[in-house]
């Protein structure tokens, strides 16, 4: 499991988290741009087999790196669950559901474990990307 920062006030919980559950931790150091922290971050989930956030922006990155996205939300905060759940893009986990991170981090090991077909279809889908823009010829 690697534990990062998506937005900069997150950096002292996600490190703080990461340090209590023996995680990697990637910081985002205040001298580091937003535009080269998003390279490292899109580079790690490249490589990820999922992505899991309460973080609507990290769960859409993601997914367009080919990672399947596993929201942890509530019924409360719902923006989430209404963007990505609806279209099936997202994998959605109760937080209140969990009395601690070992029990989160084995079911979103146990879903990773299941979700080998998204993952497949959901880098399809970034490779599909990748094509269409190379040839409209916006590159990014």
């Amino acid at each position: 499991m690697t534990v990062f920062c998506q937005v900069r006030r997150d950096r002292t919980a996600m490190e703080r988290l990461s340090k209590k559950e023996g995680w990697n931790f990637i910081d985002w150091p205040p001298n580091l741009s937003h535009n080269r922290q998003e390279q490292i971050v899109r580079e790690l989930f490249s490589k990820s087999v999922f992505v899991c956030s309460n973080r609507i922006h990290a769960l859409i990155i993601g997914l367009t790196e080919g990672a399947q996205a596993i929201c942890i939300s509530s019924e409360t905060e719902l923006k989430v669950r209404t963007h990505l759940e609806h279209f099936g893009l997202a994998i959605v986990l109760d937080a209140n559901a969990f009395t601690d991170y070992n029990e989160l981090e084995s079911r979103v090991r146990e879903f990773a474990a299941q979700s080998g077909q998204l993952v497949r279809a959901s880098a399809e889908v970034s490779n599909l990307a990748v094509r269409v823009r190379a040839s409209i010829g916006t590159g990014g």
